[in-house]
């Protein structure tokens, strides 16, 4: 009768190894833009659910030149999503419906509505020089001008 408690076990275990065996919701690429006074910023946010079921997660800021900057506390219980981020000085707190996560960052004292919708960024816009016609610097100036 040893096989009675060994198949008892594995009927326990059999829910928790397929909770761990899928993939989070929040598992992907997601995208924004934040509104910020004077500005507009998009946002990347990247997560990955590692082998022990625990989310780890980045966030880019291409308009800034921020690539990669390490997330803290990420967490989707139920499906609200926190996160926080030491490089950026900054924290979200959303809730996930569907492709969309729709909160609040917060910074530096503002507190900003940002949306995330899954999907892949865009490459960033290639910053262009302009340059005068005669092909001196724009920011120089000789004299007689």
């Amino acid at each position: 009768m040893k096989s009675r408690p060994v198949l008892c076990r594995v009927l326990i275990l059999l829910p928790v190894l397929c909770a761990l065996a899928q993939e989070s919701p929040l598992a992907g690429e997601w995208v924004g833009k934040l509104d910020a006074p004077g500005t507009h910023l998009h946002l990347v946010l990247h997560v990955t659910r590692l082998d022990d079921g625990t989310l780890k997660g980045t966030l880019d800021s291409p308009d800034e030149g921020v690539k990669g900057a390490a997330l803290e506390e990420l967490r989707l219980d139920l499906n609200l999503v926190r996160f926080h981020c030491k490089a950026l000085d900054a924290s979200y707190l959303g809730k996930l419906s569907g492709d969309a996560i729709t909160g609040t960052l917060k910074q530096r004292g503002f507190a900003l509505k940002l949306v995330f919708q899954r999907g892949v960024a865009d490459p960033p816009a290639r910053k262009q020089t302009l340059q005068r016609p005669d092909g001196a610097h724009p920011a120089t100036r000789q004299s007689g001008e």
